[in-house]
């Protein structure tokens, strides 16, 4: 709302909307947590819809309020807030998928076109979104053509497939690069960067900031940015056997990472039902929906180059949440199949043994109570009780036992806005402080929420020994004051030891809350 305009690896989607949510609030001290919080509405609605709309395409395969229970019973949605472009893009990107689905039912253009502008919001949300491009026009041309094959026919798919993205995201640059003169997207920069953080470390510091260990272990093993022309690729051919020993280690990971991310009790029980999804739809020769379903999040694997955390596995949650949804809706269906119900008892029963083989107790104790109450839910379908409908009444108890399973809701609670020690910190700064003053943090957020600069630490002031030249440089760079968490006495020792040496002396400590997580240190 500065004037400030974000480059596209920022995310400019993310920064307009929350620029829309401040400025109502813009006079508050307090103006960012309100702005989050109707952020954080706007977000959770999105994923929601998208979630929700996805599943309605697959309505003859199972309702969607089975997705939508789903939803209730998993904490996926929540976790997705941990960082706000992912929810965005995750939601457009469900948006994108719910017409690409469209088309699929209808054959009609029309969607592509949709499709395509949900597509291009989506990149401006994450850079993800131009490795999604080239799989969603695939996936458009194998739907168009599915019954007439012609040249015709392509060339339009891909002309509606491209447009709304390319004036969107193309139309972004041009005013970017109008307005700064810089028509780069910035995206080799950044995935460079996350390659660099992504890097396993080999020795682990006692103490230190593990993300910028790890950009030094990775200099060391593939050379500098500047040496790669930021290019992944180059790094890697400088020292390829480096890159295929880390490659390993992601991909021996990665399992355990993808049960965590979709909750380690549900998680196992939401990917059995999605493969009973899956065979579900090829015993309906429902080949190119099961193809488009899973080559949709193969855009994840550009994250093999770099790493991956939950957030990332999080972003195509509608597919595995769709295929369950259609894996629990035939597990009601056919409860008079014997063959089928003893065939999922025992994959249900193998996951008791993996989940007690592998000290898994958590996934033991969700297969094991699953069985049972699956198996109590039978027994009463299969009964001469009269049930009005039997397929809704089972869908209804299998939610109770996913509520009973999902781990304990938080009681809700009204927040006193100010009382905590963020919050108080963020206005004593206010109140203590010039507008404009220079403080230097760990992290930007507080400094600017207080419309303060914002001084990063340097490394260099890691390799000072004494507190007198760290006070040196904090005149010489005119820091009027220090803000302090709890992250850089955690990761940052040295530094926060040479601070605190001089609080007393050329510092002055101003505000605590014990048990001093948060601080605000005046220099003289």
């Amino acid at each position: 709302m500065e004037g400030n305009l974000p480059e596209f690896a920022g995310n400019p989607l993310l920064a307009l909307l929350y620029a829309a949510t401040y400025l109502p609030f813009q006079a508050s001290p307090l103006r960012i947590v309100h702005s989050a919080c109707v952020a954080r509405l706007i977000l959770f609605t999105l994923t929601w819809l998208a979630g929700y709309l996805v599943a309605r395409q697959y309505g003859k395969f199972a309702s969607p309020l089975i997705a939508a229970g789903l939803l209730v019973v998993s904490p996926l949605l929540t976790d997705l807030f941990l960082n706000p472009s992912d929810a965005l893009f995750a939601g457009l990107s469900g948006l994108t998928f719910w017409q690409v689905l469209k088309f699929y039912n209808t054959r009609e253009r029309r969607h592509v076109w949709q499709a395509s502008a949900f597509l291009g919001l989506a990149a401006l949300s994450r850079n993800d979104g131009l490795v999604l491009l080239p799989l969603f026009l695939l996936l458009s041309l194998l739907i168009a053509l599915g019954n007439e094959r012609t040249v015709k026919q392509a060339v339009r798919t891909i002309v509606a497939g491209v447009l709304p993205f390319a004036l969107l995201v193309a139309g972004y640059v041009l005013l970017y690069g109008s307005v700064t003169g810089d028509f780069r997207l910035g995206t080799a920069r950044r995935t460079y960067m996350a390659f660099e953080q992504g890097q396993p470390l080999q020795t682990l510091p006692d103490a230190g900031n593990l993300t910028i260990e790890a950009q030094h272990q990775a200099r060391q093993v593939f050379g500098i940015p500047e040496e790669n022309g930021y290019s992944i690729f180059r790094a890697i051919r400088r020292n390829p056997s480096a890159y295929f020993e880390r490659l390993k280690s992601t991909l021996t990971s990665l399992p355990s990472t993808l049960l965590r991310t979709y909750n380690i009790r549900l998680g196992a029980l939401l990917f059995l039902f999605a493969l009973v999804g899956i065979i579900e739809l090829i015993r309906k020769k429902a080949y190119l929906l099961i193809t488009i379903m899973l080559l949709w999040p193969l855009h994840l694997a550009v994250y093999f180059l770099t790493f991956f955390r939950s957030g990332y596995l999080l972003l195509p949650f509608f597919i595995p949440i769709s295929l369950s949804a259609i894996g629990l809706s035939v597990s009601v269906k056919s409860y008079h199949n014997s063959r089928y119900k003893l065939l999922l008892s025992f994959a249900l029963v193998l996951l008791c043994v993996y989940g007690l083989a592998d000290n898994k107790l958590a996934i033991f104790l969700a297969a094991s109570v699953f069985l049972f109450g699956l198996w109590a839910l039978w027994i009463v379908l299969c009964s001469r009780n009269e049930i009005v409908n039997k397929q809704l009444f089972g869908l209804l108890a299998l939610m109770c036992l996913g509520l009973i399973l999902r781990e304990p809701f938080r009681s809700p609670g009204i927040r006193s806005l100010g009382s905590s020690p963020d919050e108080q910190a963020l206005i004593f700064m206010i109140d203590n402080l010039e507008p404009g003053s220079r403080v230097v943090s760990f992290a930007p957020g507080h400094v600017l929420a207080a419309r303060m600069t914002y001084v990063c630490f340097p490394e260099e002031l890691r390799n000072y020994d004494t507190g007198e030249e760290l006070y040196q440089w904090l005149i010489d760079n005119d820091i009027d004051a220090i803000h302090s968490i709890n992250l850089l006495r955690d990761q940052e020792a040295r530094i926060w030891g040479l601070v605190e040496g001089e609080i007393g002396v050329n510092l002055e400590r101003a505000f605590r809350q014990d048990p001093g997580d948060i601080q605000v240190i005046l220099v003289h």
